[in-house]
């Protein structure tokens, strides 16, 4: 894995060529487009999809333009914007299925450049979602279809991808049904996407790993969407070791692992502590509703479910009183969340299994497993263990670090370019 805090070949960007990108309607996007443009003025064009027109919801750029997507169509619009000899690349921003349908639409001679999310991996791929949940939200999730799951599991697995990948059986000797389920699970629409990009740009590097095991060919590139000078703004100087309340989670969304956070605080003293939990965004009504029936019954009145949209100040105010910031989640999520509570100070509880909490060993920053938050508690950090996260932290997610990233990352998308014109 390429040192993150000297990521850059240093040499000068040279690039005689523009760059598509295909953006959904993310508060994210106008982050991505600044540094894009930080670094490289004018070379790309952006678009975001819409299933019918009318204003963007997040987006604010002016360079940003619509693009209608028809799942049902040829994507005749997307093509057009294709026209144009001097696009030599295409940047899919989050492989959802409308971009895996784009994916396999992009001409084979253009670059095809992958920002993976992290919902977009694991939940597109049933070896990797199968394993994201603790057994309390697992038992909820799967109530009713026990059995089921259970014979999934049976018949969709790690064994049988590869024996079925390796193996060329002749179609008689599989059941038609399991030929069906077969084809469903590992060689569908999205795994087919995979096969076709060219480079694989992951929110931790170490997801690099992960994305591999589908068996894709595409290359490691770096990229970060926003900075942490952009995401503390005015309070870049504030801390939170004086706090003492404790954050849970950044949706509502099963991934979270809430419950099993709950029964270990249920055990902890939390006299004088709340806990915030955010649900406004994300999972189904029913799950939230959950969430909130065991975050009375285990927590009391410390539990306090965040339902509501929240002004950005009401929600700093809440960040500002929390020294304790625990996100349970298996899969790579809530890295802004994390670098933010981070960069303030907080005592950062990080699921054991996520590649966030992997990476950041790696990184040599202080951060705390799950699994033991009773053994740890939940006292503030030493101000010495602050500063060095900090430094660390801006090391790998200040302004120039993350120009350095998208300047090695256009240097990778070049030399791709360059390969496919031989």
């Amino acid at each position: 894995m390429a040192d993150q805090r000297e990521i850059s070949s240093g040499q000068a960007l040279s690039i005689d060529f523009r760059i598509v990108h295909i953006f959904d309607d993310d508060k994210f996007i106008d982050i991505a487009i600044a540094r894009f443009e930080s670094v490289y003025p004018g070379g790309s064009d952006y678009y975001v999809l819409q299933s019918q027109p009318g204003p963007f919801k997040h987006v604010r750029s002016t360079f940003a333009k619509p693009l209608l997507f028809d799942p049902t169509s040829t994507h005749s619009d997307f093509l057009e914007v294709l026209h144009d000899s001097q696009i030599k690349a295409v940047f899919f921003h989050a492989l959802n299925t409308q971009k895996q349908h784009l994916v396999l639409s992009t001409p084979d001679h253009m670059v095809k450049v992958w920002f993976s999310w992290g919902f977009d991996l694991y939940n597109n791929w049933f070896l990797f979602n199968r394993k994201l949940y603790g057994k309390s939200t697992k038992r909820y999730l799967l109530k009713g279809r026990e059995w089921s799951a259970r014979i999934q599991r049976l018949m969709v697995n790690e064994w049988t991808f590869a024996l079925y990948k390796a193996i060329d059986l002749p179609k008689k000797w599989v059941p038609r049904k399991i030929e069906a389920l077969l084809q469903h699970y590992f060689f569908g629409r999205f795994y087919q996407a995979t096969q076709a990009v060219d480079v694989f740009v992951p929110v931790v590097p170490n997801e690099y790993q992960l994305f591999q095991q589908i068996g894709a060919p595409a290359r490691y590139a770096p990229f970060t969407y926003g900075t942490l000078e952009y995401f503390l703004q005015n309070k870049i100087e504030d801390h939170v070791l004086s706090a003492q309340n404790i954050l849970v989670g950044n949706s509502a969304d099963p991934s979270n692992n809430h419950v099993e956070v709950f029964e270990q605080l249920a055990r902890m003293d939390l006299s004088g502590r709340k806990v915030f939990v955010p649900l406004s965004y994300g999972g189904s009504a029913n799950y939230r509703a959950f969430v909130i029936e065991k975050g009375v019954e285990l927590l009391g009145d410390h539990f306090i479910p965040l339902s509501d949209f929240l002004k950005m100040e009401q929600y700093n105010a809440i960040l500002d009183s929390c020294n304790v910031a625990i996100f349970n989640h298996v899969r790579q999520q809530a890295v802004g969340n994390i670098i933010v509570m981070g960069a303030w100070g907080a005592k950062i509880f990080i699921n054991p299994k996520s590649t966030v909490y992997e990476f950041f060993q790696e990184l040599g920053l202080t951060v705390f497993s799950t699994e033991r938050l009773s053994a740890t508690g939940l006292d503030s950090i030493e101000e010495e263990t602050w500063r060095s996260n900090r430094r660390i932290l801006f090391e790998v997610y200040g302004e120039a670090a993350v120009d350095r990233k998208t300047t090695r990352l256009l240097e990778i998308v070049t030399e791709e370019v360059i390969k496919k014109q031989q």
